[in-house]
């Protein structure tokens, strides 16, 4: 029986994304290279905090909105930076199937209200699925703990200027 393979096409999108800096790597765009290529467009930043506890969850997040943007993810990463995250919008469940260190997730609703947090999920595991949940935000190991945010607390976002 014949090995099955993926596309050359995906490999090379997969490659080309893996290679490119890390702000600018999720693609929004075309595939082509050069002017108005994906990987010359640089994603939207929020500063996430608690205002409930006073407290940054992360200085820096990302927000992945396409499908594409999301299957990426935090993919090609070696390590977790602090005050680092990434803000998923328009999913309910999240995976770190090829990642390389565990990440500290929240689920939050349209309001942004936390619904579920989970510390130090590992590599290679699914996360859970929740009903209600609009965004899912990847922070590094420990981001939770020193925000000390909690099921219900409402998180505060602010985009950056870059």
């Amino acid at each position: 029986m014949p090995e099955w393979r993926f596309p050359h096409g995906v490999w090379a999108w997969l490659d080309a994304a893996l290679r490119a800096p890390y702000s600018t790597r999720l693609p929004t765009g075309r595939h082509e290279t050069g002017k108005g290529s994906w990987a010359n467009q640089v994603m939207s930043a929020l500063r996430i905090w608690n205002p409930i506890r006073e407290t940054v969850v992360v200085e820096r997040a990302p927000v992945a909105h396409s499908h594409r943007e999301r299957a990426v993810g935090l993919l090609g990463k070696r390590t977790a930076t602090d005050g680092e995250g990434l803000l998923l919008k328009g999913t309910r469940a999240i995976h770190t199937f090829g990642m390389h260190f565990p990440i500290d997730v929240i689920y939050l609703d349209p309001a942004n209200r936390v619904l579920c947090t989970i510390s130090a999920l590992p590599p290679n595991r699914f996360g859970p699925l929740h009903w209600g949940v609009q965004s899912v935000l990847e922070l590094s190991t420990g981001a939770i703990a020193r925000s000390r945010t909690q099921v219900g607390d409402f998180l505060r976002m602010d985009e950056l200027d870059e």
